[in-house]
């Protein structure tokens, strides 16, 4: 008896090495070109995968140098980040570190995403050897379950994609119920629930909710399973994966306990609806994806990054099909599982070929409110459950059909397992074809190589600084091991982001991805960062606009430490005069090291502005003002003005080697005589100027072009408005939709103030205005405040008529302060032009 179960048990370990090597091969074939490039790039396109080696790397450094698990101080530097609510895949972690040191980091990263892909076939193999009593068919259901899409094209989740205990959990759960030996199946069941936990504990929530499910069918169909062995065996599974999982949840659940439970960390993302189309459209590999892309154009065009592959396959969707009709009885409870799982993860709205139909509500609205749903996170993850249900229907499908062509004479050969086995692993393998499989260089920028031996504690400011802009810099950090003011973890608790918040140049780097260039006191900015351990500030041009690199070097001022084709680096320590240039030295240590105007020429009235970088290479030791001025040929200043030198930081507080920016602007004067002016800048204290001005540039006034000579015009009137203007005249012309009023103006005086002239087209009959125009002449342009007195100008407003109804109509014109909204007096108007509230009305009525 003995030896025959030792042949028994040889056999069978025969059998699953053998059945374990086919689906590794197959999995090589279906995943190329990982297997040639295993030390050389990483399976994925990025994101998440960047994270997932980093946490195989940061349990290696616990390991070998001590730490928190649950805390790293690598990441949101100077405070350091709870970890807690970070997703580490503990098996997938043992791994890597046990084939690390034999393989290398990234061929042990690799390998461990390709061995769940056979794992899966082979567990799901032994779940079939229960179902269908026959190895070739439970082989096809192990296909089916292996090399499920939503598996294959994940490439960036080894931890989502780690399913293989969920066929054994479930294989045992049916031995509990049907074969009587609860207790000892229920402590193997218990050991399985915990250990897809350890893989990842959203997992771990699906495999419960398809015990659940379980549970609750054979209440409903199989109540002869129940008894109290059953019910202590249910008990044995809970209690034992308790135990077992109690050492990684413990914290986790004492830190919410501690902190306060908050509905923000375990949200659902009810925004992420999965379109139909993701079930049934092949990914983007097969050969048949182009003739799908025409037929639904709506759903190509949405980015893949916004859906989940999740196709079902068509054999096997054949398959499923006819195994469930055929066999239902035994299929029941997998088209359960099936149909719950697909429903649940189409999301909370229908969503089809791209067309979300947000009135149609779906099933996860209905429990969205419960713990564990909401620590899924996202609906469509269910589909990794689902693969499940789906692959043992498929091979009761496969069962059906067999059986089928066996009974007929033709389809006898067809039906030979060998024959029937091949042909239809290979059409289901052909189905679900995604080569080439996504990878990404290892390469690692050459300056994080030469930081990995530069001596010194010391953090790295990286740029951008967003979450998703931080993956690869962790990627980067496993090679020069320093922490970085940002991070990419599953949960960022807020106190993380307290010290970007702290310090106003890095306010805007994680949300926004950009420096926040507004803050004038560069180098204090600066020396916040070095006081809290940041040397280094690393710009990634490939994530920026080069608008944005033009914008982050003039403002940082300083020269980069270093610069290739990839990173843009600067120290948070600086010299001024060797980090910076010197320009004008104005004496007590402050010299300008840029200086410039915003524009070579103006108007009066016009902004002008001088920017200015302030540098000092002692301590003024006093504050100033400055004084802008502008100086003519003769050297005369036809105007100045004074300003804070710098307002928001005095100069008696600059250390040396201070760095900041100052804006300077006045307002040309509008009766500054045209020609060339120096633009000087001079420093004043007590109100006497220090040293020598300095010559920031020269502009060119450029007079308007003024006229006097009355126009001829259609109408002449003479009315004065308010003393200030006079109303010389006016022409009228009437379009199809529109009506033209050129208004001749003259300018009794200088004025202060910039009039708004108004014309309205009203109702004669009721006094309601049907249409008008308020302007400023020339097209704001020209403001009256510009006007010399006696000057004159002629400026055309169109009035539109296209939503006035046919008719006869009257004009009013007048004019009003628009920063009061008082209308200006009317006199002097010929005696045919009435006056009502401050308007003149013209003697014309128009037809329209």
């Amino acid at each position: 008896m003995r030896r025959l179960q030792a042949v028994f048990c040889s056999n069978a370990v025969v059998l699953l090495a053998g059945v374990f090597l086919a689906y590794s091969l197959f999995t090589l074939a279906m995943t190329w070109p990982v297997v040639a490039q295993l030390n050389t790039r990483l399976i994925g396109t990025g994101d998440d995968m960047w994270v997932h080696y980093w946490n195989d790397w940061r349990i290696k450094q616990i390991l070998q140098q001590g730490g928190d698990i649950y805390y790293t101080p690598l990441l949101f530097h100077p405070t350091g980040v709870s970890l807690l609510h970070h997703n580490l895949a503990w098996v997938n972690i043992a791994t890597w570190l046990f084939l690390e040191p034999i393989v290398g980091s990234f061929a042990a990263y690799n390998l461990v995403h390709l061995l769940h892909i056979p794992l899966c076939g082979l567990t799901m193999f032994l779940l079939g050897r229960r179902l269908f009593k026959l190895d070739g068919i439970a082989f096809l259901s192990g296909l089916v379950f292996a090399f499920w899409p939503y598996r294959i094209t994940d490439v960036n989740h080894p931890n989502m994609i780690s399913t293989e205990v969920f066929p054994l959990f479930m294989l045992f759960l049916l031995r509990l119920f049907r074969d009587g030996r609860q207790i000892r199946d229920g402590v193997i069941a218990g050991v399985l629930l915990a250990l897809i936990g350890y893989m990842r504990w959203q997992l771990a929530i699906l495999a419960g909710f398809m015990a659940c499910l379980y549970v609750l069918y054979t209440l409903v169909w199989e109540r002869g399973q129940w008894g109290w062995r059953t019910l202590a065996g249910l008990m044995v599974v809970v209690g034992v994966s308790v135990v077992l999982v109690a050492p990684a949840v413990y914290p986790l659940v004492r830190a919410d306990l501690a902190g306060g439970f908050s509905d923000e960390t375990y949200e659902m993302q009810l925004g992420s609806s999965q379109d139909l189309l993701n079930w049934l459209v092949p990914q983007q590999q097969h050969p048949l994806r182009d003739l799908y892309n025409r037929v639904f154009a709506n759903y190509a065009g949405i980015p893949e990054g916004d859906r989940n592959s999740a196709f079902l396959g068509h054999i096997v969707l054949v398959l499923a099909g006819v195994g469930t009709v055929k066999r239902w009885k035994e299929t029941r409870f997998w088209f359960i599982l099936a149909a719950v799982c697909f429903l649940l993860a189409l999301g909370p709205h229908l969503q089809f070929n791209g067309d979300h139909y947000v009135n149609i509500s779906l099933p996860i609205r209905l429990i969205d409110w419960a713990l564990p749903v909401r620590m899924l996170r996202y609906p469509h993850r269910f589909t990794a459950l689902l693969a499940l249900p789906v692959a043992a229907l498929a091979g009761f499908g496969a069962l059906v059909l067999r059986g089928w062509l066996a009974r007929r004479q033709w389809g006898k050969r067809i039906a030979r397992p060998a024959i029937f086995g091949t042909l239809s692993g290979l059409l289901i393998l052909a189905d679900y074809v995604s080569i080439p499989t996504a990878t990404v260089s290892t390469h690692v920028p050459d300056f994080y190589l030469d930081l990995a031996s530069e001596a010194g504690d010391f953090a790295i400011v990286e740029l951008p600084g967003r979450r998703h802009d931080a993956a690869p810099y962790m990627f980067y950090q496993t090679a020069h091991g320093h922490p970085l003011q940002t991070g990419h973890i599953s949960r960022v608790p807020s106190e993380a982001l307290d010290f970007i918040s702290s310090v106003p140049v890095l306010s805007m780097t994680y949300e926004e991805g950009t420096l926040n260039t507004k803050p004038p006191d560069i180098s204090r900015q600066l020396a916040m960062l070095a006081d809290a351990g940041f040397r280094y500030i690393v710009v990634h041009k490939d994530t920026i606009t080069p608008e944005q690199l033009v914008q982050w070097r003039f403002y940082l001022v300083i020269s980069p430490y270093y610069e290739d084709d990839e990173v843009l680096v600067y120290s948070t320590t600086h010299v001024v005069g060797e980090d910076c240039p010197l320009l004008h030295d104005l004496g007590m240590g402050l010299w300008m090291v840029e200086v410039g105007l915003s524009t070579e020429g103006v108007r009066p009235g016009d902004v002008l502005a001088v920017e200015v970088v302030w540098g000092t290479t002692a301590s003024p030791g006093a504050d100033f003002q400055v004084e802008m001025a502008l100086v003519d040929e003769k050297g005369d200043a036809g105007q100045a003005e004074r300003f804070a030198l710098s307002p928001g930081w005095p100069a008696d507080e600059w250390p040396e080697n201070t760095i900041a920016r100052a804006r300077y602007s006045l307002v040309v004067d509008r009766w500054l005589d045209g020609g060339t002016y120096s633009v000087v800048l001079g420093l004043v204290q007590d109100g006497r100027p220090v040293g020598q001005g300095v010559e920031a540039g020269k502009v060119e006034v450029q007079l308007p072009e003024r006229g006097f000579a009355v126009p001829v015009m259609a109408q002449e009137v003479g009315a004065t408005f308010g003393g200030d203007l006079c109303l010389l005249g006016y022409d009228l012309e009437v379009e199809a939709g529109s009506l033209h009023v050129t208004l001749h103006w003259q300018a009794l005086r200088r004025m202060d103030v910039s009039y708004t002239m108004f014309v309205h087209v009203f109702d004669p009959a009721t006094g309601e205005i049907v249409s008008q125009a308020d302007v400023v002449p020339y097209g704001y342009t020209y403001p009256t405040a510009w006007w010399e007195a006696g000057e004159v100008l002629s400026d055309e407003v169109t009035v539109s008529l296209e939503e006035v109804l046919p008719g006869t109509y009257g004009l009013a014109v007048g004019v009003y302060n628009a920063d009061t909204g008082e209308r200006l007096a009317i006199s002097g108007q010929p005696s045919s032009f009435a006056v009502d509230d401050r308007r003149l009305f013209l003697p014309e009525e128009i037809a329209h």
